[in-house]
C-alpha cells in the first residue's frame, strides 16, 4: 500500500480561488447559451448536477462555471477524474485515512471530499467507480457524512457535487456496473453538452481563442485562413473541442510562416478531423478556391510596399521565394 500514500501525497486537489473565465467562455459561444442558462439557473442552488457530453465537449468547463456563479466560488473548486484513479486508491483519495491506516500512511490525509469543504467537488467519469466505492459516495450524498480509512469515528463535510461521464450510464444501471439510486441521487439536474459537429457555430471563435493563447505562449502570430476556417467548419472532430485545440497549437508550432492555409494541414490531420457526412459538396469547392482574406491581405501590403516582396515578404513574416511561389500560384506575379 505504499503507492496509496505516494499517490495522495502527489495528486493536487487545486484548492486556490478560481479567476471568472468559465461562465464568461460558455456565454462567448454560441452553441453553449442555452446551457450557460441552465447553469444560471443551477449555480443559484446546491442541488446535485450530472453533465454529461462526448469526450472533449468541455464537461469540466461547465463544473467550473456552476462553481463560479454559486455562492461557493471564493471556496475550493476540486476536481478528480476516476478513470485516472486505480480502484484500490480511490476510496482513500476521495474520504482521506488516518496514520498508519495502511503500509505507508506515515501520516493522515483529509482526502477530496473534506478538503473540498465549503466548495465544489467535480467527479469526472463517474461511470469509472467501483460499486464498494458507489455505495459510499451515496451515503456521502445523501448525508454528507464521511468515514476516512482507518478511521473508527465519522466526520461530515459540506460539498456541492458536479459528476460528469462520457459513457452510457443507462446500460451500465442495466449490467449492474452502476447504481441506479446514485444515478438518480447524481442526477438532479442534468446538462447535456453537444458535440461540436453539432455546434459549428463555435469552432471560430474557439480557433480565435486557441490562436490567441498559443501565439502568446509560442511567441507566434499566426494568422489562420478562411479556407483552414471552412475546412475544420466541415470536420466531423470525434475528438471535440480537445482535438480542435490540438490542431490548432500544431499548426502554430510546425507552421513555416505566419499564414497557415490548406496547405499546412497535414494528411494525417485531415483524417484524424474527418468531415461531417451531411456537408455538400459545395464546401469542398470553396476549400479549393483561392482564400479571399489571404489575397487581400497580401494584395494590401504589396500596395502599402509599392510593390516591393522582399518588404512585403518580410511584413508578412515569410520568405520571399514563398511569397513569389504563391504569387505565381495564382497567378499574380
Amino acid at each position: 500500500m505504499d503507492a496509496t500514500a505516494s499517490f495522495c501525497d502527489r495528486t493536487s486537489t487545486d484548492a486556490s480561488p478560481r479567476k471568472l473565465v468559465a461562465f464568461e467562455l460558455l456565454l462567448a459561444l454560441p452553441g453553449l447559451r442555452s446551457v450557460a442558462r441552465v447553469v444560471t439557473r443551477a449555480a443559484r442552488t446546491d442541488a446535485t448536477t450530472f453533465v454529461i457530453g462526448e469526450s472533449g465537449t468541455g464537461k469540466e468547463l461547465v463544473a467550473q462555471a456552476i462553481h463560479e456563479q454559486s455562492d461557493r466560488s471564493h471556496m475550493p473548486f476540486i476536481r478528480l477524474n476516476l478513470a485516472a484513479v486505480p480502484t484500490e486508491l480511490a476510496e482513500t483519495i476521495l474520504f482521506g485515512h488516518q496514520k498508519g491506516a495502511f503500509t505507508g500512511a506515515s501520516h493522515a490525509s483529509l482526502g477530496y471530499c473534506r478538503s473540498a469543504n465549503g466548495g465544489t467537488l467535480f467527479l469526472d467519469e463517474i461511470a469509472e467507480a467501483d460499486l464498494c466505492l458507489q455505495a459510499k459516495l451515496l451515503r456521502f450524498l445523501q448525508s454528507g457524512e464521511i468515514q476516512p480509512v482507518g478511521a473508527h469515528t465519522v466526520t461530515t463535510s459540506d460539498v456541492r457535487v458536479v459528476a460528469a461521464t462520457n459513457g452510457d450510464l443507462g446500460r451500465a444501471i442495466q449490467n449492474k456496473r452502476f447504481r441506479e439510486d446514485l444515478f438518480y441521487r447524481l442526477n438532479v439536474i442534468q446538462i447535456e453538452i453537444p458535440a461540436l459537429r453539432d455546434r459549428t457555430c463555435d469552432i471560430d471563435p474557439l480557433i480565435n481563442l486557441f490562436l490567441h493563447d498559443f501565439n502568446s505562449r509560442y511567441g507566434r502570430h499566426c494568422v489562420i485562413t478562411d479556407a483552414v476556417r471552412e475546412r475544420f467548419r466541415a470536420a466531423e472532430w470525434p475528438g471535440n473541442v480537445r482535438q480542435l485545440k490540438s490542431a490548432i497549437e500544431s499548426l502554430v508550432v510546425l507552421a513555416e510562416h505566419d499564414l497557415i492555409g490548406i496547405q499546412d494541414l497535414s494528411p494525417k490531420l485531415v483524417s484524424q478531423i474527418g468531415t461531417r457526412t451531411t456537408e455538400s459538396s459545395a464546401t469542398d469547392e470553396g476549400i479549393k478556391e483561392i482564400d479571399r482574406w489571404t489575397y487581400h491581405l497580401v494584395h494590401s501590403i504589396l500596395q502599402q510596399t509599392g510593390g516591393n516582396v522582399s518588404a512585403a515578404a518580410q511584413r508578412l513574416g515569410i520568405s520571399k521565394a514563398t511569397l513569389y511561389r504563391w504569387l505565381k500560384k495564382h497567378r499574380l506575379s
